[in-house]
């Protein structure tokens, strides 16, 4: 499963998913589907966003990467979490 992380002061170049991202989606086998919705084998192509919510920039950063996504086909279920919840949820390392 992939899962997006929208984290604090990281900022994205969303040109590349114009550019980039449609084409290695294509040769991955997910086509375009009703809604421009990506599919593959019949099922949509859905990623969640986990993010720490509260913060108004960050909660708009999280709707502007959902809109990004959308725009290529991509679903992005937004996710916000409270800050310890995400913390815990987004460290590296062996538990």
């Amino acid at each position: 499963m992939v899962e997006l992380s929208l984290l604090p002061f990281g900022q994205v170049d969303t040109s590349v998913l114009d550019r980039r991202w449609p084409e290695l989606l294509e040769a991955a086998g997910w086509r375009p589907g009703e809604g421009g919705l990506r599919r593959k084998d019949g099922r949509p192509l859905r990623l969640p966003l986990r993010y720490a919510a509260g913060e108004p920039l960050t909660d708009r950063a999280a709707q502007m990467t959902k809109e990004d996504w959308r725009r290529i086909g991509v679903e992005v279920n937004l996710m916000p979490q409270d800050e310890k919840a995400f913390s815990d949820s987004s460290a590296i390392g062996p538990s």
